[in-house]
């Protein structure tokens, strides 16, 4: 496909000498509309509707005028720098065929993320995360799965989290009609055994859609529920909480934990993009607390949904079972 690529940067030689080396190397792929002024490029560019928008560094990106089917990055002056504030860099003085790869690489990444949606139009995905490590996000993504199984809820559980393992809360026969899917008793499907893990293969990006299209394909669900606790991968993150409808963010209250929260409210503003706020997704959940060692987060910017005491010598499966019978978890 031909993309359509809009390239605004106030560097009048910069901009005439990319013009001629895509012109002469990738004419038939990039069709460019070249801009050297801000005011002109921005009023033409509902009408244009371009793929991409690559923008100078020095340009304030205003979200609100760009097409929402759009993606856009950068075009920066330094080597090596692949984002700022979440959104992508290209490297503006490198090889012609590098800025085509990467161009190509941002207009895949809208595609893949729209596609997302596509998948999970009618299922609620609600996230569980948690920047800070043995606080029970896997335990509590878990219960809340099995709480709205109970509910009469069809619900997937995937484990996102490095080297998870679905076996820990979830087990039963291998679905009929997808390989890999085990279907335990309460009504939750999940991955089997490490297969969750493979999502997160750096090298291949479209991972996470494939599993996913292929568990959609053969059976609806109505809430897709996400453990993403100990993995704060930007990408992972941002493509992810694009999509999410709740995320739920875990902790213990302790005093790094509640550093923790307040350093990924912080992040998350600066993934924040296109009109979507993702702090507005978020909740708060206490796990493990302990009041003699642990304090709320005082005047927190999201909303409480409640808290759970440390349960002593029980873990896995009948840890997850006691949690979803606490009143809140049923209502996040």
């Amino acid at each position: 496909m031909r993309l359509k690529v809009v390239v605004l940067d106030p560097d009048k030689v910069f901009v005439k000498r990319f013009g001629e080396a895509f012109q002469y190397k990738y004419s038939d792929e990039i069709g460019l509309i070249l801009f050297s002024d801000e005011s002109t490029c921005l009023e033409n560019m509902q009408e244009l509707c371009p793929d991409v928008v690559l923008f100078d560094e020095t340009v304030k990106i205003p979200e609100n005028v760009i097409p929402e089917s759009t993606a856009y990055g950068y075009l920066g002056n330094k080597p090596g720098v692949k984002e700022k504030e979440g959104i992508p860099v290209i490297f503006k003085y490198q090889n012609v065929d590098m800025i085509y790869q990467n161009i190509r690489t941002i207009s895949s990444a809208e595609a893949e993320d729209d596609y997302l949606d596509h998948i999970l139009a009618d299922t609620r995905m609600v996230v569980f995360i948690s920047a800070q490590g043995g606080c029970g996000t896997s335990a509590a993504a878990a219960a809340y799965a099995l709480r709205r199984a109970a509910d009469q809820k069809k619900i997937f559980y995937l484990n996102m989290e490095k080297f998870g393992n679905s076996n820990l809360y979830f087990s039963g026969e291998e679905s009929q009609e997808a390989a890999g899917i085990q279907q335990d008793l309460s009504g939750v499907d999940a991955f089997s055994g490490y297969r969750d893990s493979s999502v997160l293969s750096e090298n291949d990006d479209k991972a996470l859609q494939v599993q996913l299209e292929n568990c959609f394909k053969v059976q609806k669900y109505d809430e897709l529920v996400i453990d993403l606790s100990g993995n704060m991968e930007p990408k992972i993150f941002k493509d992810i909480s694009g999509c999410a409808d709740r995320i739920v963010y875990v902790t213990d209250g302790s005093l790094s934990g509640r550093d923790k929260f307040t350093r990924f409210c912080e992040a998350v503003k600066s993934l924040e993009q296109k009109n979507s706020s993702i702090l507005e997704k978020v909740v708060l959940m206490y796990n493990r607390f302990d009041p003699a060692d642990c304090e709320q987060i005082v005047s927190p910017p999201v909303p409480v949904m409640g808290g759970i005491v440390r349960f002593e010598s029980v873990s896995g499966r009948e840890l997850a079972e006691r949690i979803s019978q606490i009143g809140f978890v049923g209502k996040i």
